[in-house]
């Protein structure tokens, strides 16, 4: 799915942005108690940006919130999620 954005694009397929959300969901569930909420307030829409970080670099999807804010998630971390509840 991360293939099918430029980066700076939003996720404007519904499909792939239901997906995201429920990525994302499952994410927060797992980090209920010891983690950040990427949903926070709210999901506005999802976009493909650059993450940089000491020494490197990798695209990704942001969370943008209902209240303005904006994070990365990793979709590999979620899609362990997703599969850790589903066994």
């Amino acid at each position: 799915m991360l293939a099918r954005y430029e980066t700076g694009a939003v996720v404007d397929d519904p499909d792939d942005h239901d997906d995201l959300v429920a990525l994302v969901t499952a994410y927060d569930r797992s980090l209920a108690e010891d983690g950040e909420s990427k949903c926070g307030s709210g999901i506005t829409k999802f976009s493909r940006e650059r993450n940089f970080d000491e020494g490197w670099s990798s695209d990704g999807f942001h969370v943008h919130r209902t209240d303005g804010t904006s994070i990365d998630f990793s979709y590999i971390k979620a899609i362990r999620c997703v599969s850790n509840e589903n066994k």
